[in-house]
């Protein structure tokens, strides 16, 4: 599991261990012949240039059971490098494929799974990325997406054990002491919450043999010894629902991240997700007229033509959106203040905070006026690379967020005004201002009217 491995301590007690081996029957009772009794394995992945399957299959946790041998799972599908833990989205993603792979294999409620974070982390990357990695883990795992109550748990260098742990977002450690080479194991006390300490690799002598750690037991994670009756998945099976998982985790969590700042998320989740389809999530009337927002999900994306512009959307290293990425969106603001209307900032800061949620991919809008009088404001955030590393499957996605405002009687009307090329390039600040433009004087509107446009601030009535 190591970049850095060491010998370490071969003498020190060990009833505990773990491997990237599917093991056989007679592995998994000399294991549990030789003294161990609690064995880690990996829920999901492949190991080596061949990639050869690493992740647990149902037969095989039938031989640990039947061996007397509890199982701590592992998740790992990367984690050995810090830009991994920089992806958007990635600790929601590893977070539903480690839920759904373990109810896949029968581990019991309450299971402890183990989150690697398998490099030389330093502080500053440790607060970067590796805790928000696991804020999202723990959001996903207190959620009803976690059913079978399912606990987490961090594997590391004591350092990231120690940082992750102290936020309240794992319950217990799995420490890595084998890596001595590791800035995060040197001068720091084993954490508090450790269950597992991993100290020695050696070759066990088996049928046939293969690589193992021992690992020190301190008995705060009692693993698993006993498994729910599940349906039994080849194999492939396995690796293809667990993919299948990823890139449904990311479509979900590229959804909330859109409507979450829009304040939408929660009328959109009781809703069957089905694309192309508009779902209406919410409705506001006033004396005046009304306000109803439209949510689309589509897999098509790139087609922007009518659109007024398009914001690139990337973070810097450190997690944070772009100096190109904001200047992009306050340059789309145009600066204006106009009584009742509000000011660009509001629209400018919603923008800022579905780019900052989202991390990648892009923001476009539009404005256009139908037959019946009606104005129609549309923002889309879209992506076509939700879930890197997941060939094979569809990973794009777009999410379109309609405002309509429909006039009430006769006494209001919207108004398209002559756009000239200088004033598209104006661009969101503009759009904003027209989608509020009504033709009929406040004073005509009535209180009720003007304070509903007021309300408005931009974007902000549903919000």
């Amino acid at each position: 599991m190591s970049l850095f491995t060491s010998k370490g301590d071969p003498d020190r007690t060990a009833r505990a261990c773990d491997c990237a081996t599917v093991l056989n029957q007679q592995q998994a009772h000399d294991l549990r012949a030789a003294g161990y009794t609690h064995v880690g394995r990996y829920l999901t992945g492949t190991v080596g240039a061949n990639h050869v399957s690493k992740a647990m299959t149902l037969q095989e946790v039938r031989y640990m059971e039947n061996a007397g041998l509890s199982v701590f799972p592992i998740y790992q599908d990367g984690g050995y490098y810090s830009d991994y833990f920089a992806s958007p989205r990635q600790g929601i993603v590893d977070a539903l494929t480690a839920i759904n792979a373990a109810d896949l294999l029968g581990f019991p409620s309450g299971t402890t799974i183990y989150f690697a974070v398998d490099f030389d982390a330093y502080g500053f990357q440790i607060d970067d990325l590796v805790v928000p990695y696991f804020q999202q883990i723990s959001g996903v795992f207190h959620s009803q997406k976690n059913e079978s109550k399912f606990k987490v748990g961090v594997y590391g260098p004591r350092l990231v054990c120690k940082e992750v742990s102290s936020r309240g977002y794992a319950s217990t450690s799995f420490v890595a002491d084998m890596s001595t080479g590791f800035s995060g194991n040197l001068g720091y006390p084993i954490p508090k919450n450790w269950a597992f300490d991993q100290f020695h690799e050696f070759t066990f002598d088996s049928s046939p043999s293969f690589p193992l750690d021992k690992d020190a037991y301190s008995g705060l994670d009692k693993a698993a010894s006993h498994f729910d009756n599940v349906r039994e998945y080849t194999p492939d099976d396995l690796e293809r629902l667990n993919l299948k998982t990823r890139v449904e985790a990311a479509k979900q969590a590229f959804i909330r991240y859109v409507l979450e700042p829009l304040g939408f998320y929660g009328n959109f989740v009781n809703y069957e997700l089905e694309h192309d389809r508009s779902v209406r999530v919410n409705h506001v009337s006033s004396g005046a007229f009304d306000v109803d927002v439209d949510i689309t999900v589509s897999e098509t994306v790139g087609m922007t033509s009518g659109w007024f512009g398009t914001i690139n959307i990337a973070v810097d290293n450190s997690g944070d959106l772009t100096v190109e990425t904001k200047n992009q969106i306050s340059g789309s603001s145009a600066t204006f203040d106009f009584e009742h209307l509000g000011s660009s900032l509001d629209f400018e800061q919603r923008l800022m905070l579905i780019a900052a949620s989202v991390k990648s991919g892009t923001i476009s809008y539009r404005i256009a006026s139908t037959e019946s009088g009606q104005l129609i404001l549309d923002i889309k955030a879209e992506s076509d690379n939700l879930a890197p590393g997941s060939s094979g499957l569809e990973t794009r996605l777009s999410v379109t967020v309609s405002y309509i405002l429909t006039p009430r009687g006769t006494g209001v009307s919207f108004q398209m005004p002559e756009m000239s090329p200088e004033t598209v390039l104006v661009g969101v600040g503009v759009v904003a201002v027209i989608a509020l433009f009504v033709v009929t004087p406040v004073d005509e509107i009535g209180v009720a009217g003007a304070a509903a446009l007021k309300g408005l601030r931009i974007l902000g009535v549903l919000g």
